[in-house]
């Protein structure tokens, strides 16, 4: 969810929003309930526009477990214009890196789990030794990595590389299927990695601070994992 607001509304409901949070979780709720009580007028609310398929919610506000949206279900998508074919996920979560395995699937049904990236080798179909390797070469080489690890610790910047690197990996298995990133949307993609996955742990200040070195070390790490993927599959 993202909510643009004028800079006096946006202090006032940052406020409010962090006192409730213990109480009042539900993001869109709250976020409601301070635009109707200050009569702040609402321009444009855009809704999710692909069906999370029964993906757990990543950011762990589902409303009944499962996230659903206003689009196509697997019974009733439209065929090519759909991504297909991804059995593990990665995503950044709080500073670790972590992957959504398919458990299941059905007809009208996906039902995914959540393991530590490193636990889940066999649906990667990678080992997690080549990972670890390529940082090591990456940080020996890049001054970039002694400075991001310095803003946000050494062990996200890691977990970070890690999750670049197997989008890496996945964007360049689907390659052979017609499915190709532009690089300025990829670009744009990575560049949101570090701090979606860092906004609960780390503090603003160093989240803008690191948000360059971070975008860099996310390139870095998903083009270590294109070349990985392109070498598997040569």
């Amino acid at each position: 969810m993202a909510l643009m607001l004028p800079v006096d509304h946006a202090a006032r409901f940052s406020e409010e929003a962090r006192s409730l949070v213990s109480t009042r979780p539900e993001d869109d709720a709250v976020m409601l309930d301070y635009l109707q009580r200050h009569q702040v007028p609402v321009l444009l609310s855009i809704p999710n526009l692909i069906e999370h398929q029964g993906t757990e919610s990543i950011a762990g506000n589902s409303a009944e477990r499962w996230r659903s949206a206003c689009s196509y279900g697997i019974s009733d998508r439209p065929g090519s214009d759909v991504l297909t074919g991804l059995n593990a996920v990665p995503l950044y979560r709080e500073g670790a890196a972590y992957v959504l395995v398919l458990e299941k699937e059905s007809a009208d049904r996906r039902v995914w789990q959540r393991k530590p990236w490193r636990h889940a080798e066999d649906a990667l179909g990678l080992d997690t030794a080549r990972v670890d390797s390529s940082w090591d070469e990456w940080s020996r080489s890049d001054p970039a990595a002694r400075h991001v690890a310095g803003l946000i610790g050494l062990s996200a910047a890691r977990e970070l590389w890690a999750v670049a690197y197997l989008l890496g990996v996945a964007s360049e298995r689907l390659r052979p299927h017609g499915w190709t990133p532009v690089s300025h949307i990829r670009s744009a993609a990575l560049n949101t990695l570090g701090v979606g996955g860092l906004i609960p742990v780390v503090q603003w200040h160093k989240l803008h601070e690191a948000r360059p070195l971070m975008h860099h070390l996310a390139m870095a790490g998903a083009d270590h994992g294109a070349s990985a993927a392109a070498d598997a599959l040569a």
